[in-house]
Formats: C-alpha cells, sequence, structure tokens
C-alpha cells in the first residue's frame, strides 16, 4: 500500500512501527519515504548495525544524511569499506574518510575509491607517499593523478636517482 499512501501518513507509520521495535523493510518503502524520515532511520540503523547496512538505501538518500551516517562511524575510528557507498558521498567526507584510511592501513586500503577521490585528497595523498619514497605504491593511483601529480613524481624520482650524472 506505501504507494498510495502520502509521505507524511508513511513516515508517521514507519516512525511509529520502528519505534516500537518492529522490523521495517526500509529498502522497500525507500522510495516512498520523506528524505528527513530516512536519513533519520538510516542513522539509527549504521550506528547499529553498521555502515553496509545502509548501501541498500544510499540512492534515496539525501547526500548530507549519508554524509551523517560515514561520519558518525569515523568519530569512532571504525573504518570500514565504505566502496558502494563513495558515488553517493560528498567529495569532502569521501576525503576525510580516504585520509583516515590511509593514516590508518595504509593506501592499499583506499585505491578502490581513487575514481571518486578529488584532485586534491589525491594529491595530499601521493606527497606523503613521494615525499617517503614509496613511488610503487602510487602505481594504482595514476589513472587518477592530475598532471601536476604526476609532474611533481617524475620530477622528484629524477632528481633522486642513485645514477644520476653531472654535466
Amino acid at each position: 500500500l506505501a504507494p498510495f499512501l502520502d509521505s507524511e501518513n508513511l513516515d508517521k507509520i514507519v516512525r511509529e512501527a520502528n519505534d516500537n521495535g518492529e522490523s521495517v523493510d526500509l529498502t522497500s518503502l525507500a522510495p516512498f519515504l520523506s528524505k528527513e524520515i530516512l536519513d533519520d532511520l538510516a542513522i539509527e540503523l549504521c550506528q547499529s548495525k553498521g555502515i553496509n547496512s545502509v548501501v541498500s538505501l544510499a540512492p534515496f538518500l539525501s547526500k548530507e544524511g549519508l554524509d551523517n551516517c560515514v561520519k558518525k562511524m569515523m568519530e569512532k575510528k571504525n573504518v570500514e569499506n565504505i566502496v558502494a557507498l563513495a558515488p553517493f558521498l560528498s567529495k569532502e567526507t569521501l576525503g576525510d574518510y580516504a585520509k583516515m584510511t590511509y593514516l590508518q592501513n595504509g593506501i592499499k586500503d583506499i585505491v578502490s575509491l581513487a575514481p571518486f577521490l578529488s584532485h586534491e585528497t589525491l594529491a595530499e595523498i601521493a606527497k606523503v607517499e613521494i615525499k617517503d619514497g614509496n613511488f610503487k605504491n602510487l602505481l594504482p593511483l595514476f589513472p587518477f593523478l592530475g598532471k601536476n601529480n604526476m609532474s611533481d613524481f617524475f620530477n622528484f624520482n629524477f632528481n633522486h636517482m642513485p645514477f644520476k650524472q653531472e654535466k
């Protein structure tokens, strides 16, 4: 009956059922719920079952609602794989998550996020890797690095080669 109810009444029914501990299939109802109620319920779901519990809801959540779920996860220093959510997150939140994950686990855990990361976030990570001399770590990111990052890589790499010949 969800398609035939107005969203205000459906929101009220779902909120009451959720508050009473009844099982609610949010994925089926998501297209018919208001963004506000869906965002609220998604945050509750994230806190109780983890961020991956809202993957099927992501297309229906507001960008702010999904960002809030990820930020709450990050506050707990809980790094879960969020690749499935990446297309729906803001560049800022995704960048913050990528930096936190990079600092905790290294570059291997952010490679799958690279297509969704801003050039600025990738540049920050690349500069650390270049400075540390971890050039091989950057190979999976090459298709996503801008010209400036690539120039930095090659300039640094050639200037620090042990066999550099003096003229």
